[in-house]
């Protein structure tokens, strides 16, 4: 009996050490479950904050390509009009130039929508002048206007459309002024003739 005791007892002894190494096991497998699952954690949260990394840069990107333009226009064309500036639409602008005074008016033409008709008066006879068109807020190429006397030399006339601008509704525009025969030089004056469509006021 006591031989079969101890028997007993060394199996139990045995079990109960190999059911301790289970459990160290079991600890293990916990273990490497745990590191698993923080890692797949970790990379969840990589991949949601890159998602929210991309979305924010998109929507500054699309803000950008909505908003800059106008903010542009918007920018320049308040410092055109902070500066010394005349607008032919409204009164006759009168030019101081080394050569005399000259009177410039744009009027619409009647009947013709954005049609202006160009009035200039020189303080001598002209050989020739041309008007060149131009946006003042957004470069948008050139429009030359050439124009004819109409009343001896001094007084020359043209009628032109004002093109249409689709990314400034209320595009600013400049004439500038090329005496003589040809190109012809520059018109070197005291102001600037700034105007915008009357019918986009």
């Amino acid at each position: 009996m006591s031989h079969v005791q101890g028997g007993t007892q060394n199996y139990t002894h045995k079990g109960r050490f190999c059911g301790g190494g289970s459990h160290n096991r079991s600890n293990v497998g916990d273990r490497r479950n745990s590191r698993h699952n923080a890692s797949i954690f970790s990379v969840g949260i990589a991949m949601a904050l890159r998602s929210v990394l991309v979305g924010a840069l998109l929507v500054t990107l699309i803000a950008v390509v909505a908003l800059g333009p106008r903010w542009l226009l918007s920018d320049r064309a308040g410092k055109v009009e902070s500066q010394n500036v005349c607008d032919p639409t409204l009164e006759a602008c009168v030019l101081s130039t080394a050569d005399g005074h000259w009177q410039v008016r744009l009027e619409p033409v009647a009947g013709e929508s954005r049609r202006l008709r160009l009035t200039v008066r020189a303080p001598e006879p002209l050989a020739g002048l041309t008007a060149i068109l131009r946006g003042e807020s957004m470069y948008l190429g050139e429009y030359p206007i050439r124009l004819a006397a109409a009343d001896g030399d001094t007084t020359w006339q043209a009628s032109f459309t004002v093109p249409v601008c689709t990314l400034d509704p209320r595009m600013l525009w400049r004439v500038y002024l090329y005496q003589g025969a040809g190109a012809g030089s520059e018109l070197r004056a005291s102001s600037k003739l700034v105007f915008r469509d009357p019918a986009d006021k």
